[in-house]
């Protein structure tokens, strides 16, 4: 079991839009981890790579596809709308970060991938 809860979340309407004007839907489909999604992790990564969003924690294993889920951005913002804010900062190849939910989302470029040669 997680020792960290989700921030407090309403249900929110609005769509956020991403730093190019694009509408991101709330039935959009997004990955996440299952320490979010099972045991309520703090959402402390959100990112946007290839065209796909990620939610995620920042710890425990992220490795196997068992512990990856594709969820609505809607259920995940009902949780913690704070994750609307993340998203509104990010262009494609970019995360925003932060180490707890009191602090504020600083956004970096992603690490570039490396060749699995």
């Amino acid at each position: 079991r997680a020792t960290t809860t989700s921030c407090p979340g309403r249900r929110i309407q609005l769509t956020p839009k991403s730093t190019r004007g694009e509408i991101v839907p709330m039935d959009r489909m997004v990955f996440t981890c299952c320490h979010v999604l099972r045991e309520g992790a703090e959402v402390r990564h959100v990112s946007i790579d290839d065209g796909d969003i990620q939610v995620l924690c920042i710890g425990g294993d992220h490795g196997p596809a068992t512990n990856a889920a594709v969820v609505h951005l809607q259920h995940l913002v009902d949780r913690d709308a704070s994750i609307l804010a993340a998203l509104e900062g990010l262009a494609e190849g970019q995360v925003a970060y932060r180490r707890s939910c009191a602090q504020p989302w600083v956004v970096a470029r992603l690490p570039p991938e490396e060749d699995a040669a």
